[in-house]
């Protein structure tokens, strides 16, 4: 009877020994898990964080094409044809680099000449979201041509303003308006209301 009420005893002991040793272990499974989980909730976080931070635009080309530089015009049997385009790099944060380039052909009373103009221009946009960023525009070029045997090549600079307006993706309207002096011209202002951008 002696011995098998201490047989009893050693088995109830052995029984809470490894009950508590089982309940020691799933704690500390349990506590790693969450441990785990909250280092990856951290993690996560702090990406997510980085790119709900980053404004800067995901485009690093721009070319633009405005119709006012496109059109034929005639006037006293002439003819006068324009045509031209930017180009823009982004070269660091709100900043662009870039040039542009137009062509113009004109023909009137047998005389006809064609006049070349090459800018380099940079560009400061006043908000990381070019999309509806205002930008401020300048810049040096070069003005080649003149009537047949009078070719000239005059250094020139313009400089001006306008906004984008997003219209579909990678689409936008960007008006803008810049006075320009070629030369010994008088300084002109010239206005694009109907230019568009394409980011890409």
């Amino acid at each position: 009877m002696k011995k098998s009420a201490n047989l009893s005893v050693l088995l109830i002991s052995v029984f809470i020994i490894s009950a508590i040793s089982l309940s020691a272990m799933a704690q500390h499974g349990k506590s790693k898990k969450k441990t785990e989980l909250s280092a990856t909730t951290t993690v996560t976080t702090k990406t997510s964080d980085v790119f709900s931070n980053s404004k800067s635009t995901s485009f690093q080309h721009e070319g633009s094409v405005s119709l006012s530089k496109g059109i034929i015009t005639t006037s006293s049997g002439g003819t006068q044809f324009d045509i031209g385009a930017d180009y823009h790099w982004l070269l660091k944060e709100k900043i662009q680099v870039g040039g542009q380039a137009t062509i113009q052909t004109v023909s009137a009373s047998g005389t006809s000449y064609t006049t070349t103009t090459i800018f380099a221009l940079g560009t400061y946009n006043l908000d990381e979201d070019f999309s509806n960023a205002i930008f401020i525009r300048g810049g040096l070029g070069l003005v080649s041509g003149g009537v047949s045997g009078n070719s000239q090549t005059k250094i020139g600079f313009k400089a001006g303003a306008g906004k984008r307006f997003p219209l579909w993706d990678h689409f936008y309207y960007a008006p803008n308006a810049s006075i320009q002096k070629l030369g010994d011209l008088d300084a002109q202002l010239e206005i694009m209301p109907v230019n568009f951008s394409v980011f890409y």
